[in-house]
């Protein structure tokens, strides 16, 4: 989660889903708010540090992003970053379940590897 140290409230956060010895981002969301007044590409590149940081401290082997732009990210802002970046392709072995409740049932294999 990301939070505002002065307004003290969550301005959006990423979701880690650990699969086959890899930190998967299904969900790279800040708030909208907070896109607005920050500059988008630092905020992600600042957001994908922290996820390696927990990669690292995790024994994890690699930092995966979901190539499906509704999972990867819910902003147009991050979802044409992270096309921007050309990463190369990674494919998980089994499907990773993210979410099972309808109407978001969102499920992934095909991955972007973060370097």
């Amino acid at each position: 989660i990301i939070f505002d140290k002065e307004t003290r409230q969550a301005c959006g956060g990423m979701h880690f889903l650990v699969r086959e010895d890899c930190l998967c981002l299904p969900g790279i969301n800040p708030s909208l708010s907070l896109l607005s007044v920050v500059d988008n590409e630092h905020l992600y590149d600042q957001m994908i540090a922290y996820a390696k940081k927990v990669q690292h401290s995790l024994g994890l082997q690699k930092l995966y992003i979901p190539k499906d732009p509704k999972i990867c990210s819910n902003r147009t802002q991050f979802q044409n970053l992270i096309e921007r970046k050309s990463y190369p392709s990674a494919l998980l072995e089994e499907v990773a379940v993210f979410a099972t409740e309808k109407p978001y049932e969102y499920s992934f294999q095909d991955c972007y590897e973060v370097e």
